[in-house]
């Protein structure tokens, strides 16, 4: 019996001999992908870099970029201007006085925003509750 089953396998691969032929077929399309001549289009292309010497003359003139340098002074006078922030926490600490003194912000505006989320919240839940119950 256990000779009886390796003669059937060796039946199936017989099969598989078969479906080879259509890898037979495959090295055909192989002949399409030897068609390059496209990737010889691609060097042509390489000539627009030769083009690119001439944008190389531009950065030759870089008496400007000289002129950043001297630019580094005013970083140094950034940190005169650190002090003037600080004078803008003093105005932004006298603009908290004003509010308090009644711009309509109360406690009661607080608890009625609360009051509206549990209201949402609630009626989620519900929302829930009832799809949760419905199905089963």
């Amino acid at each position: 019996e256990p000779t009886a089953i390796p003669t059937e396998p060796t039946q199936e691969p017989t099969a598989a001999p078969t479906a080879t032929a259509e890898p037979t077929e495959a090295p055909t399309a192989t002949a399409e992908s030897t068609a390059t001549i496209e990737p010889t289009e691609a060097p042509t292309t390489t000539v627009v870099p030769t083009e690119e010497p001439a944008a190389t003359e531009e950065p030759t003139a870089t008496p400007e970029p000289t002129e950043l340098p001297t630019a580094t002074a005013e970083p140094t006078e950034a940190p005169t201007a650190t002090a003037e922030p600080t004078a803008a926490i003093a105005p932004a600490t006298e603009a908290p006085q004003p509010t308090p003194e009644g711009d309509g912000d109360t406690d009661a505006s607080l608890w009625v925003s609360v009051g509206s989320l549990l209201v949402l919240a609630a009626a989620a839940g519900a929302v829930l509750y009832q799809r949760r119950k419905l199905p089963a």
